[in-house]
């Protein structure tokens, strides 16, 4: 896939789950991954980290292969190359955070916000590629998010991660 794109999708890990770092768009308010075009004089990985840094107040490092999306933006269809990326630092100030909020959620809570389903798929397998990476490595890596127990006939009540946890 010749990707129109590049993008960062940030993981960090609090309380032992997985979280993605997402940000809004500029007029939408939507929430995406950060993401830019190509620049003739950095590789695809430096664009993901500088997109993170610019777009959402991340500093990390992208590493891993690249996953791929296909996400609607407005009427366009972009093609993204989509680097994982390690929160290492999130900054209090940021190029764009007069533009944009930043926002953790749970890898397995995405379907609790307005999210391009595109996004969604593609921060899934990178979340288990990064489990997979992690424990070839060496690294401790964050464990299973625990299931939830069923309460009386009705599933327990999910709360949406808000702001950074």
């Amino acid at each position: 896939m010749t990707a129109d794109r590049v993008a960062a999708c940030p993981f960090l890990c609090r309380r032992g789950r997985l979280l993605v770092l997402l940000v809004t768009t500029r007029r939408g308010g939507r929430w995406v991954l950060p993401k830019g075009r190509f620049e003739e004089d950095l590789s695809q990985r430096q664009v993901a980290e500088l997109e993170a840094f610019e777009e959402a107040g991340v500093l990390g490092r992208a590493h891993g292969r690249a996953g791929s999306a296909t996400v609607t933006v407005g009427r366009r269809t972009l093609r993204l190359a989509v680097y994982p990326l390690e929160v290492k630092r999130l900054l209090r100030s940021w190029p764009e955070a007069g533009e944009r909020r930043r926002r953790a959620v749970a890898v397995d809570q995405l379907e609790s916000i307005a999210i391009d389903p595109g996004w969604i798929r593609c921060i899934r397998r990178l979340a288990q590629l990064r489990c997979i990476d992690c424990t070839q490595a060496g690294l401790a890596m964050c464990r299973p998010a625990p299931l939830r127990r069923q309460v009386q006939g009705s599933a327990a009540r999910r709360r949406p991660t808000k702001g950074l946890p």
